[in-house]
């Protein structure tokens, strides 16, 4: 009744071995205790026989292994999970000077990861997953807490046997024995290269989103403030006409005409630069690539913008070294050149010299605007090309910010760049570049 039945078979046969070979036994085996609780005991004994070998009893003794055998069970448990975990686990001994730590033990995991194998780990630092990338603060606070006994959480880079880097988060605990000394340091290791990638992604969708939600604010602002004039222009003089049309003399009569046909003009321009960005943020920007002849489709851009600058400034066009003709949208290079020029007459002074440059050279066509203008702000030079973007020494000159996004937009269309020079108080200097083929540019 005291021995559990289940290791009574198991007795019994290490007793019988005994007697048949002459030679000690030595078994464990499950007690009860009188508290009702199981121990693990060990049994070792002898039989002590007659002249003729009869046996006559049996001298042996027992020991308590209860607590042995827990610790053999924890151990068990431990490598059952180091060596089946699918996560990267290795085991160093204490040496944290220089060169560091020795491993001693790395789990299958650790070889997934790394493309180590176990030979050729052991007995190697954890400087060997070390690499340029690697956080070297990260490993100095690293190396305080395993001095402090503490337990270390950290994440940096760290590189595979084939270099290959990897975003490693690691967690390392000091192991202690029955002392409460440290006799080892276990870290565990995972690879969170594609979770970051993914986090990325998301935080970049959701600056998206807030850039968008931003975006249609402005928008909404925008053209409820900029429709707001050219619709006061056509109900006024429609009012006007209603009213007073029939008493009118003709000239007056058109004079309020063009007004209203002039304000359709900037709204149609408006929602014309709206349709551009909206089709090019959603990639659907068309081309239409025709043969155009840039001097002529310039020098009419040229005499449309000084028509409606009147004569408050002098625009001056140089085409002596234009292309003959060359392939392009013309409806985007008219939209590409429009906005500079147009720019640089909205914010010169008046009587002011603009000029205007179209040439050739190294198979591209260039198209140069410069003014003596107020110039554009170095902390607004960055954001130039984003969409509603207005420099901060605009005052109140009318424009929706969306001009010089366009431009870029249509050059980057035809596989070309813009650049620009300025200076406050100086002027700026708009730079369009679009590639030519070689017989355009000859």
């Amino acid at each position: 009744r005291l021995v559990i039945a289940d290791d009574l078979p198991r007795i019994r046969q290490a007793v019988r071995d005994s007697f048949v070979s002459g030679t000690a036994y030595e078994v464990e085996y499950r007690m009860r205790h009188r508290d009702g609780s199981v121990r693990w005991v060990l049994d070792k004994g002898q039989a002590t026989r007659t002249p003729k070998a009869d046996v006559v009893w049996l001298d042996g003794v027992m020991f308590d292994i209860t607590a042995r055998k827990a610790a053999e069970e924890r151990l068990r448990l431990m490598e059952t999970v180091v060596e089946d975990t699918t996560e990267s686990v290795l085991i160093t001994d204490t040496a944290l000077d220089r060169p560091g730590p020795r491993i001693v033990h790395v789990n299958p995991g650790f070889e997934e990861l790394t493309g180590y194998t176990a030979e050729e780990a052991i007995g190697q630092t954890p400087r060997i997953l070390q690499g340029e990338a690697t956080d070297p603060d990260l490993l100095v606070h690293l190396r305080e807490q395993l001095e402090a006994g503490e337990q270390f959480f950290g994440e940096t880079v760290n590189y595979k046997k084939d270099g290959t880097p990897f975003i490693n988060e690691w967690s390392i605990s000091p192991a202690r024995n029955d002392a409460g000394e440290i006799t080892h340091f276990v870290a565990v290791q995972r690879d969170v290269t594609e979770r970051r990638a993914y986090e990325d992604r998301i935080r970049t969708a959701l600056g998206k989103e807030r850039e968008l939600s931003e975006l249609k604010t402005q928008f909404i602002s925008m053209t409820s403030h900029e429709f707001r004039t050219p619709l006061g222009t056509i109900l006024a003089s429609a009012e006007l006409l209603e009213r007073y049309g029939e008493r009118w003399e003709h000239a007056r009569q058109v004079t309020h005409l063009h007004r209203i046909q002039s304000a359709v003009h900037t709204m149609r321009d408006l929602l014309d630069d709206v349709l551009v960005i909206g089709r090019s943020d959603a990639g659907k920007l068309a081309m239409r690539p025709e043969r155009i002849q840039p001097a002529k489709l310039i020098s009419a851009i040229v005499e449309e913008v000084r028509h409606n600058a009147g004569h408050e400034h002098t625009l001056l066009l140089d085409t002596a070294e234009a292309p003959a003709a060359a392939v392009a949208d013309a409806r985007l290079i008219r939209h590409a050149c429009t906005n500079p020029l147009s720019n640089a007459v909205k914010y010169s002074h008046p009587g002011s010299t603009i000029r205007v440059r179209v040439w050739a050279a190294e198979e591209a066509l260039h198209v140069t605007v410069a003014d003596n203008g107020i110039g554009i702000p170095e902390e607004d030079r960055e954001h130039l090309f984003d969409s509603f973007h207005r420099a901060k020494n605009v005052g109140n000159a009318a424009g929706t910010g969306l001009g010089l996004a366009i431009v870029q937009r249509a050059v980057a269309a035809h596989h070309g760049q813009v650049d620009f020079h300025t200076e406050v108080g100086t002027g700026s200097t708009f730079h369009i570049t679009l590639p030519l083929t070689a017989q355009d540019a000859e």
